[in-house]
């Protein structure tokens, strides 16, 4: 799945990329930071906007599609604002990128 996760993420407020590396690294407003596994699609990082929570990743057909800073943000995969959130991210959430 890490491979899937490779992209640049965006939605209203704002936008990230997570670059490849050993650990990924996340890279928003010009700070990067390693993303470290912390769940199941789940990861942590000390990026000054992200480190409060954990990032979500979602997959839809296979692909990456959605990436959720838990518990209230959601960015979509190049750029496309998310229809909707799969069954794992029932949680209340306003949009990250909003």
């Amino acid at each position: 799945m890490l491979a899937l996760m490779l992209a640049f993420y965006s939605g209203p407020a704002g936008a990230f990329e997570v670059r490849a590396g050993a650990p990924l690294t996340i890279v928003a407003g010009g700070e990067a930071a390693a993303l470290q596994p912390w769940a199941k699609r789940i990861f942590r990082t000390t990026h000054p906007q992200f480190r409060k929570f954990g990032l979500m990743f979602e997959r839809r057909a296979g692909a990456v599609a959605v990436a959720n800073w838990v518990p209230s943000h959601t960015c979509a995969r190049g750029g496309r604002r998310a229809a909707g959130l799969g069954p794992g991210a029932r949680q209340a959430r306003r949009t990250l990128c909003q």
